[in-house]
């Protein structure tokens, strides 16, 4: 799908492309458009200054493994224009208080309570 960014960056007709390749309709605020690995697309990047400018109406995030090594190759980033998040895998104890489960979080810290081995099956199937 790199190919819908060669050109020009109108994010209209750039929203119309995905939504046509991918058949699904993109609505204005309600809609979060992910643009995952885009370290082997830049232009997506280079894209984003323009979807803030001509577009804000829409959500959109970007991702990528190796992005931060590739924004060092020249490419164009849209300074002042993209917030930018740093994320890391979570631990299971980060895991299970998502999943609501903040009691059994707790026993991850008190490993050593006998009582952690009766939730033994939750802890599994989270895992």
């Amino acid at each position: 799908m790199a190919e819908i960014f060669d050109g020009d960056y109108d994010p209209k007709r750039i929203l119309k492309r995905i939504s046509i390749e991918l058949h699904e309709k993109i609505e204005p605020e309600k809609t979060l458009v992910i643009f995952d690995e885009v370290q082997s697309a830049m232009k997506v990047v280079e894209s984003l200054k323009y979807f803030c400018e001509d577009a804000p109406e829409y959500t959109v995030a970007a991702a990528g493994s190796l992005l931060g090594v590739a924004l060092h190759e020249g490419i164009s980033f849209p300074v002042g224009k993209v917030d930018e998040l740093r994320l890391r895998p979570m631990t299971f104890k980060e895991f299970i208080m998502a999943m609501d489960e903040p009691e059994l979080a707790g026993f991850i810290d008190d490993w050593k309570n006998p009582d952690i081995s009766s939730f033994q099956y939750k802890y599994a199937d989270l895992l």
